[in-house]
């Protein structure tokens, strides 16, 4: 009698081969990741030991330049040096191991204050760990490709080339002159102060990274004490002596007009941009000259404050595009991008402030002749300067 005998056909030869590459591939690539996970839970504990023996060297010293470091200067003031940590510099502040990547071939970048007191340190990692709160890379770069950054320290920034993702020490055309200057340099540059926290270098928007540019500035590099009066340099060379509110909606608020009309009203548009400068406690103290400084983004972030109405944290918190106290060359200034944020007070024609320039240098009626929410009033109303819906005898505004 013939017996059946059992095989695999030719197709289904083929079918199983396919069936066990795809297997393969799939195991590659699920060891592959767990290669890299295990590799960027190396650089996260690196980062973290490097910031530690950072922190510990900065209480006794300053700290070490960077390695291969590029100066970033400001009109040619330098206040951030860019390079890397090399095992030697790892070395001096005491931290005890192999700095350089052996898988992707680079040292950390590190990012250090003109002090030398303040620092940021950076890593690439290879996969996104939502844990870590990481930002993607959107860029194709040569070596870059598909990575990931952790940062750690303070905001003292760190400069990427947008087109490369790469940072800016590390590219001849930056490094080469061994000085960037963030006002007159050319490229396109993107700026990381954390991972979750990173802008376009624009003209306006590096302005940010000056020391001391603001009280927001004051803030997030941890230099705040609380409420009270602090030094700023909104445009890089002044120093200018001005309230900071370091607690409401965040802190960060630095007052750009203190009116109190027991003080008399400005006489000018002249004083009401500036006047007391050095005195923030002053009734007729004003800034508001400093205003074209803290626009980021396109957008300028305000809250309009009365001391007598509501609490400490009341007033109307907003953005706009326009800055109020430029004229526009319109007969009724007019507001621009105006985005509502907190809103106590809306009567009156309130949309953000306006450019006046005749009873008050701003004001918050919008496209109207009336100067409700007036700001730097040259002319008494009532007996006060118009507040939302009547007359006050105090304001302040604040800028972040």
């Amino acid at each position: 009698m013939r017996q059946n005998k059992s095989g695999f056909t030719f197709v289904e030869l083929i079918v199983v081969l396919v069936i066990i590459a795809i297997l393969s591939t799939i195991g590659f690539t699920v060891y592959e990741s767990y290669l890299s996970t295990g590799r960027d839970t190396k650089r996260i504990i690196q980062l973290d030991g490097l910031q530690k023996s950072l922190t510990s060297y900065a209480s006794r010293s300053k700290l070490p330049l960077p390695e291969n470091s590029l100066q970033i200067s400001f009109s040619g003031a330098v206040f951030i040096y860019q390079g890397e940590i090399t095992n030697a510099i790892a070395k001096t502040i005491g931290f005890d191991g192999d700095v350089e990547d052996s898988h992707l071939g680079i040292n950390p970048i590190y990012s250090l204050s003109s002090n030398r007191k303040d620092f940021q340190i950076m890593s690439y990692l290879e996969e996104g760990l939502t844990t870590q709160n990481l930002t993607p890379n959107s860029y194709a770069a040569v070596g870059y490709e598909n990575l990931y950054i952790k940062t750690i320290g303070k905001p003292v920034g760190i400069l990427l080339d947008s087109d490369s993702n790469s940072p800016i020490n590390t590219i001849p055309q930056y490094s080469s002159l061994g000085i960037y200057d963030i006002i007159s340099g050319t490229g396109n540059i993107d700026v990381v102060l954390s991972d979750s926290n990173y802008f376009e270098a624009t003209s306006e928007n590096i302005l940010q990274l000056i020391p001391n540019h603001s009280c927001k500035r004051i803030l997030e590099m941890g230099n705040s004490s609380g409420d009270g009066i602090y030094t700023i340099s909104p445009n890089g060379s002044s120093k200018i002596r001005t309230f900071c509110d370091m607690r409401t909606d965040g802190g960060g608020w630095t007052l750009l007009l203190n009116h109190d009309v027991n003080a008399g009203v400005f006489p000018d548009n002249a004083q009401a941009l500036s006047n007391d400068i050095g005195n923030p406690t002053s009734g007729k103290y004003s800034i508001l000259d400093q205003t074209q400084y803290f626009k980021k983004d396109n957008m300028f972030t305000f809250w309009i404050h009365y001391p007598e109405l509501g609490d400490s944290t009341s007033g109307n918190f907003w953005s706009q595009q326009s800055n109020p106290t430029v004229n526009p060359g319109t007969s009724t200034g007019g507001v621009t991008g105006y985005t509502p944020i907190s809103i106590d007070y809306s009567g009156s024609g309130w949309g953000g402030l306006e450019y006046n320039g005749t009873s008050t240098l701003a004001d918050g009626n919008v496209n109207s002749t009336g100067w409700f929410y007036a700001i730097g009033n040259k002319t008494l109303w009532n007996g006060g300067t118009p507040g939302p819906t009547a007359a006050v005898k105090k304001v302040q505004l604040y800028i972040k």
